[in-house]
C-alpha cells in the first residue's frame, strides 16, 4: 500500500469597500495570504506511509482513538506505533445535538494540541491539523485521543501518519 496525501488550507474572504469613487469591480479586496497546500508521500521530508478514516461512535458521551489500534481499507489493521501524525481532521458531524471535545487521552494520551490543548467542536464544525512532522513519535505511552460529549454521537476522523 502506497499514501499520497493533500494538504490544502483555504480560508478566502472578500471585502467588498464601500467607496462611491471605485468601481463596483475594483472595490473588492481578497484576503488569501494564508492559504497553503502541499502534498506528500514515503519518500518527501514530512512522509505519509498510512492512513485511516474512520467514524469514532461514543458510548454514554465518551470514547477513546487508539493510534496503535487503528482500521484501514477493507478492515486492515494500522498500527501508529513510531510513526507521527502528520495531518488529521477531525469533524463533529451536523446530525450531532451537541458539542464534542477532543484532548490528548487521559491514559496514554498523544497530545495532538500539545500539553495543555484541547478543542471543542460544535455540531458541524471541524479542525484540520498540518504538523508538518513535528508531533511526537506514537508508542505504548503515547497513543490515545479521547473524545467527549452526548450519549452515542459520532465523531469523523481522518488521520495521516508517517
Amino acid at each position: 500500500m502506497s499514501v499520497s496525501a493533500q494538504y490544502g488550507s483555504t480560508l478566502r474572504v472578500t471585502e467588498t469597500l464601500p467607496d462611491a469613487l471605485l468601481s463596483s469591480t475594483g472595490n473588492k479586496v481578497l484576503h488569501n495570504g494564508l492559504d497553503s497546500e502541499e502534498t506528500f508521500n514515503a519518500t518527501t521530508t514530512v512522509p505519509a506511509t498510512t492512513v485511516s478514516s474512520f467514524n469514532k461512535t461514543m458510548s454514554s458521551g465518551a470514547a477513546t482513538i487508539d493510534l496503535r489500534a487503528l482500521t484501514g481499507v477493507n478492515g486492515a489493521a494500522i498500527d501508529g506505533n513510531g510513526l507521527k501524525v502528520q495531518c488529521a481532521k477531525f469533524r463533529n458531524k451536523t446530525t450531532n445535538a451537541n458539542n464534542i471535545t477532543i484532548v490528548g487521552g487521559a491514559s496514554n494520551g498523544f497530545l495532538i494540541f500539545g500539553t495543555a490543548g484541547t478543542i471543542t467542536l460544535p455540531p458541524g464544525g471541524e479542525i484540520l491539523l498540518y504538523l508538518k512532522d513535528q508531533s511526537s513519535d506514537i508508542d505504548a505511552t503515547h497513543k490515545t485521543i479521547d473524545i467527549s460529549g452526548t450519549g452515542s454521537q459520532v465523531l469523523e476522523c481522518l488521520i495521516v501518519m508517517g
